[in-house]
């Protein structure tokens, strides 16, 4: 149902239907929050996912390069590049996925000379290739 609402660009039903998820004792797996934390960039509610962040930190589930990579996408749309910036760098593995969000996120926020050098980078990075979406 959250990926569902989340795709149709239904962020606010996304997020009830979490916090339904949380009251009735379900745990939320790595899926869950890969849409949760989508959905509040879609709604561009940055304390709700920074509250998800903490979560996600506390249970050890920020190493993985796809949460991350949410992470860095949400921050950016909700406007807190330094956050997405700090995620990414604090990131161990970098695909080109998340090389990806962290230019779109810095073009977005207006800074095209840091996404340019990040895209320099990332050229330079063995383990992620541009694709048609960078």
């Amino acid at each position: 149902m959250i990926a569902g609402y989340n795709q149709y660009g239904q962020a606010e039903e996304a997020l009830g239907i979490f916090s339904d998820m949380l009251v009735f004792g379900f745990n939320p797996d790595k899926a869950t929050f890969l849409n949760v934390i989508s959905a509040c960039g879609k709604a561009g509610d940055l304390a709700l996912g920074q509250s998800f962040h903490t979560r996600i930190l506390k249970m050890n589930n920020c190493r993985d390069v796809a949460i991350g990579t949410a992470l860095v996408d949400m921050y950016a749309k909700s406007g807190d590049i330094e956050s997405a910036q700090k995620v990414f760098r604090e990131l161990k593995t970098k695909d080109t996925m998340a090389w990806t969000s962290m230019i779109i996120g810095l073009a977005m926020q207006g800074q095209g000379e840091e996404a340019l050098g990040t895209f320099k980078r990332m050229k330079e990075d063995a383990a992620a290739r541009p694709d048609q979406i960078t």
